[in-house]
């Protein structure tokens, strides 16, 4: 199956971030089709969901913390005890 297009990888992105909402949720408010791996889309436009709490961020406002296998939103790195750099 194609890629979305960009338009839709922005309106994609822009009803997730600083939500908690899933994928199917909103591919079925957006008229979207399920069947693309959104989340590598996603990545396109610099979206993606923290590990720890799978509220979606700008890639920049999250921090890789390797030894925990993910990226993580300033509030988890506080609750793992990690310091952002």
């Amino acid at each position: 199956m194609d890629r979305p297009d960009r338009a839709d990888i922005v309106k994609m992105s822009g009803f997730l971030d600083g939500t908690c909402k899933s994928i199917v949720e909103a591919c079925e408010a957006l008229g979207l089709d399920e069947g693309f791996d959104w989340d590598d889309a996603l990545l396109d436009v610099n979206v993606e969901r923290c590990s720890g709490c799978d509220w979606w961020h700008e890639s920049c406002m999250l921090t890789d913390v390797p030894e925990k296998n993910g990226f993580f939103c300033d509030q988890c790195l506080a609750d793992l005890g990690v310091e952002r750099d």
